[in-house]
């Protein structure tokens, strides 16, 4: 018996934001490009969590309502899974 873990993992490039032009307030927009993963991509910022929605197959973005401030954010991604084959 003998066992194969997937060890792919989300890949992020790409990265995109409009939050440096935006005055007093505004929607600010994030954009990202993730390959390996199962479609779960999130944005936190400040500790608050994002869904992203997908603008095509790999590219992923949140727009949300910022006012004027300094903001600290991370991109996240679940991966393909794990796959685990019992021979």
């Amino acid at each position: 018996m003998s066992a194969s873990v997937d060890i792919v993992y989300p890949t992020f490039s790409n990265y995109y934001d409009n939050n440096a032009s935006l005055v007093d307030s505004g929607i600010a927009t994030f954009n990202v490009t993730v390959v390996n993963t199962n479609g779960s991509v999130f944005l936190d910022i400040n500790g608050a969590n994002y869904t992203a929605t997908n603008l095509t197959t790999s590219v992923y973005n949140v727009s949300v309502s910022l006012t004027a401030g300094v903001y600290a954010y991370y991109w996240g991604a679940w991966g393909m899974g794990l796959i685990i084959i019992i021979i």
